[in-house]
């Protein structure tokens, strides 16, 4: 087997650990991982479908369909009509959790990042756009055995 470089190890644990930290606020702010995703996701105020935000966060269809059946639960969302590609709507309490608890995670990612040279973020998001080009090329060109 290939050797993994020390690099991506400690590319793979950062990674890691932006995700647990994205969890527990989550966590915090009373939601669910999913849920915390869907309601991001309409943050800013434009019509997204389930179709959409499984496509933006790479949740299956099942997970964001479940967030949503909670999210209605919870009186955050209004019922979906069972339209094909119906955007979601909050209703009055959801938009009541998107200025009182969702604004928080917009709210820590600024005060990360506003030390940050404008310099600094460019090479960020360049860097990390770069990353996933080239992952993506890669896996589709990967030739993968078959299954015995």
């Amino acid at each position: 087997m290939e050797k993994q470089a020390p690099f991506i190890r400690r590319f793979d644990a950062i990674n890691d650990a932006i995700s647990m930290a994205y969890h527990n606020l989550s966590l915090k702010l009373g939601f669910s991982d999913g849920e915390s995703m869907i309601l991001y996701a309409m943050y800013d105020g434009e019509p997204v479908t389930q179709k959409e935000i499984t496509e933006r966060t790479g949740m299956s269809k099942q997970t964001v369909s479940s967030a949503v059946r909670k999210l209605v639960q919870k009186g955050l969302l209004e019922p979906p009509e069972g339209l094909r590609n119906e955007p979601l709507r909050l209703t009055d309490r959801g938009r009541k959790a998107m200025r009182e608890r969702i604004s928080l995670i917009v709210h820590v990612e600024n005060l990360v990042l506003s030390d940050w040279t404008s310099e600094e973020q460019q090479r960020f998001l360049m860097l990390n756009q770069r990353y996933l080009d080239r992952l993506r090329q890669e896996i589709s060109q990967l030739s993968v055995p078959e299954k015995e």
